[in-house]
Order: structure tokens, then C-alpha cells, then sequence
């Protein structure tokens, strides 16, 4: 006698937190678009991989898994090795990584070419956040030693010297040792140099990235005033309305990160007994955002209603699932509603050989697109 039993039905996958969300990791390959790397149950690194069929559902599997079951470009195979080599699995540490691979020309030559300004920048972001930590630390401490007014724009090493003079001499007094502080100082500017510090005179790469989803949502907002009569609108819909929630969710999040460094004393000690939180609340954004750069750069780089209309069903498919945690983190502002997930039928055109290399070949200049 056979007994056959129902198979659970599939799904919409919607995570509990962004750490079981996990990072987007922008591999090449066609097949590998809206993978995602998380820290698995023994701490080692494992992937979130989307439905190959287009179906309902994910698919968990080790970072070693990868190569068995898909031929990998060289590029995806040299990322997915430095994802499993990764400590911490965070927006941060992914985009190190991305960045590091593309620079040994694996991504084409303009990836690489574009790759060491990226980096640059990244260092620049770093050093302004330290210099501003260090400035309104010295401000607090002592007002009237330290009272140039336009300290924050006009930069100089005579006016950081001049900040960690001050901060020397008087931080004692505010039960912080030198060495702690500065230590707390270097370790804060990587933690903030992301979301920015408030009085920052430019705005930092989180910003910088929301400027990007909101040139993404008015563009689409008017591609659906031009094209109001085509039945597939709603993706377009679908994209900026997404795109406006988690804009709005991630003011209130900047606001709270910005807010902490205004008082620069109770930060440094923050610091010092309970790092994780502060880190947490720095990190917010950059988590809410991650995912939406390969989509806005998927929307930039395509031309003409045809090919316009192709990507787009494929960024309906790597919007980011807001995990449940999203109500905690939102509680400030607007809490984000679930976006429907469309099962999209599986295309055989998409995953034949010319296409695969085509989009191959795109999604490798995406990599020369920075923020």
C-alpha cells in the first residue's frame, strides 16, 4: 500500500529580522539575481537563494553549495569565496567585499576602473566623520577653547590637532580616558561614516543613496503617466511605491542616528559599555536600504519602453522583503506595508545562452555604477 503525503505548499518568504533577511550580494550570474548572505546556525556564512523557477519560496544553502549546482563567472565565484571568508555579514562588509573583486578587474574593466574612486570615497566619508566627531567632542567639552564657528566647513589639520588637544586635556574630567575616547572616536567614524553626523556638511553615502530611490520614484511615477494605457503599469506602480516607503521609514531612522552623535559625551560612553546597541542604531538605515542600489542601477541603465518594461520584472522581483522587525524599527515613523509577491513565469528566452551572457554582460556594468 502506497501512501503519498501533501508537500507544503509554497510560501512568500518573509524573514522575522534583517539579520535572517541577510545582505544582498550583486553576483553576475543571471540565475543568482536576489541572493542573499546571512550567518547560518553554526556561524558559518550560507545564501538565501530566490526560486530559480520564479516560483514562491527560497532556497538555504551553504556559500560552498554554489559552485556545485550553477556555473559561476569568475567574478561570482571569487565573490561567493570572500562572502564565506567574511567575519560579519553586514551592508558594510558585503560592499568591502564587492568592491575588492571588481577591483581586480573580474567585473570588466570599467567595474575596476570605477572601483578605487569608490574606495576612495568610502575613505574620504571615514575621515570627515572622524574629524566631526572629534570637533563636536572638543565643542562639548570645551566651548570656549574650542568656538571657531565654521569649524565644520572649513576643514584642517590644525583644527583636528587643535580638537584632540582639547579632548586630551579635558576628557578626564568626563570619566574618559585619552586612549578610550580616541579609540571610541576611530571606532564610531567607521560606524557613522555611512548615515553621516549631525552638522555634516555633505551628505554621506546613505543619503546619497536615497536620493537615488527618489530620482527612481519620480522617473517611474512618470513612465507610468506615459505608458497609462500598457496593462503592465502595476509593476511600475509597485516599484515606487515600495521605493516611497522606505524612504519615508528611513528618515525617522537617520534622524535617531544623527541625534545620538549631538551629544557626544553620552555617545562615547555608549560606546564603551554597550557598543552592539549603538551600532545597531547606526547600522538601521544602511540595512532598510540594502538591495535598492542594484535596482535603482538596473533602472538607470535601460533604455527604450521594451527594455524598460523587461527590467522592470525583474525589479519587481528583487524587492526587498521587509522583514517583521521592520515594526520595531519604524515605530518613529510610518510602518512599511508588505508589497504583494508576483510568482513570474518561468522564461526559457532569459535563460538561454545568448540571454544569459547579455544579461551577464549588464549586470557587470552595473558594477561600474557606484554611490
Amino acid at each position: 500500500m502506497t501512501v503519498s503525503l501533501p508537500l507544503p505548499s509554497a510560501h512568500p518568504y518573509r524573514p522575522a529580522t534583517f539579520q535572517e533577511r541577510g545582505v544582498a550580494v550583486p553576483f553576475t550570474t543571471p540565475i543568482l539575481e536576489g541572493v542573499r548572505a546571512r550567518h547560518g546556525q553554526r556561524n558559518e556564512i550560507e545564501l538565501v537563494v530566490p526560486n530559480p523557477s520564479g516560483g514562491l519560496g527560497v532556497y538555504i544553502m551553504g556559500c560552498n553549495s554554489l559552485r556545485s549546482l550553477w556555473h559561476l563567472t569568475v567574478h561570482d565565484s571569487r565573490l561567493n569565496q570572500r562572502i564565506a571568508e567574511l567575519p560579519l555579514v553586514a551592508p558594510a562588509t558585503v560592499r568591502q567585499a564587492v568592491l575588492d573583486v571588481a577591483s581586480q578587474g573580474l567585473a570588466g574593466r570599467a567595474a575596476m576602473v570605477a572601483a578605487t574612486p569608490a574606495v576612495e570615497k568610502d575613505g574620504q566619508d571615514q575621515a570627515l566623520t572622524r574629524y566631526l566627531l572629534f570637533g563636536a567632542l572638543a565643542g562639548q567639552l570645551a566651548p570656549k577653547e574650542f568656538s571657531r564657528a565654521d569649524w565644520r566647513t572649513h576643514r584642517s589639520p590644525d583644527t583636528e590637532q587643535q580638537a584632540r588637544s582639547i579632548i586630551a586635556q579635558t576628557a578626564p574630567k568626563a570619566g574618559l580616558s585619552t586612549a578610550r575616547i580616541v579609540a571610541a572616536i576611530e571606532a564610531l567614524a567607521e560606524e557613522f561614516c555611512a548615515v553621516g553626523v549631525a552638522g555634516q556638511p555633505e551628505p554621506g553615502r546613505v543619503l546619497r543613496q536615497i536620493g537615488h530611490l527618489a530620482t527612481l520614484r519620480e522617473q517611474l511615477a512618470a513612465w507610468v503617466l506615459e505608458h497609462c494605457d500598457d496593462p503592465n503599469v502595476e509593476f511600475a506602480d509597485m516599484i515606487a511605491e515600495a521605493a516611497r516607503q522606505v524612504i519615508a521609514a528611513a528618515e525617522p531612522m537617520l534622524v535617531a542616528a544623527n541625534g545620538m552623535t549631538q551629544d557626544m559625551v553620552s555617545l562615547a560612553h555608549a560606546w564603551i559599555r554597550t557598543p552592539h546597541r549603538v551600532r545597531e542604531t547606526a547600522s538601521r538605515p544602511e540595512w532598510l536600504l540594502d538591495g535598492w542600489e542594484q535596482i535603482c542601477r538596473m533602472w538607470e541603465t535601460s533604455e527604450g519602453p521594451d527594455q524598460q518594461w523587461a527590467t522592470m520584472t525583474e525589479m519587481v522581483q528583487l524587492l526587498p522583503v521587509q522583514p517583521r522587525e521592520i515594526a520595531d524599527w519604524s515605530a518613529a515613523g510610518a510602518p512599511l506595508a508588505e508589497q504583494p509577491r508576483h510568482a513570474m513565469r518561468f522564461d526559457p528566452e532569459r535563460r538561454a545562452e545568448t540571454a544569459a551572457l547579455n544579461l551577464t554582460a549588464r549586470n557587470e556594468r552595473l558594477r561600474a555604477i557606484t554611490v
